[in-house]
């Protein structure tokens, strides 16, 4: 889990501590890396560091913090995410400054990312899934080609 604490103003002028939670289980990456961004975690770090498509950059990066943001229980058995828990995040000025600071602060932003995305984790899916393909390819039965195959025109 990666924790953030931010100090802002509110709507009303109002001085508010924010602390900030967001986490992807292991699952959830795997989503992220094989299905939700072209290219997986690595072509989005990628995307990040050479920020050459700013409108492509802001929108996986409100991806990312919106499937990671939630609320952990007291007891830290849960970490509760949802649309509502999402949409209210998205409604705060903590989140306008959290976005402008992972928009603008580039040092800040690479290690967000890199709590968010361990390395020893990212390591540990794609050998699993190297593992599932070397599988996968021992499970292929391959069929001989026929040794004078015809053609039939169709009339």
């Amino acid at each position: 889990m990666v924790v953030r604490e931010l100090k802002v103003k509110d709507y009303f002028g109002n001085e508010r501590e924010y602390k900030l939670y967001f986490n992807m289980d292991e699952d959830e990456i795997m989503d992220f890396e094989f299905g939700r961004v072209k290219g997986g975690i690595s072509e989005f770090y990628g995307r990040i560091l050479r920020a050459q498509d700013i409108p492509s950059l802001i929108s996986a990066l409100k991806d990312v913090i919106t499937m990671a943001y939630g609320i952990p229980t007291a007891d830290g058995e849960m970490f509760q995410k949802s649309p509502e828990i999402s949409r209210r995040f998205k409604y705060t000025k903590a989140y306008s400054e959290f976005m402008m600071k992972l928009y603008t602060d580039d040092a800040y932003g690479q290690a967000f990312l890199k709590e968010l995305f361990p390395e020893e984790v990212m390591k540990k899916i794609l050998a699993r899934v190297e593992e599932n393909q070397k599988k996968a390819e021992k499970n292929v039965t391959a069929f001989p080609a026929p040794e004078n195959p015809t053609v039939t025109p169709v009339e």
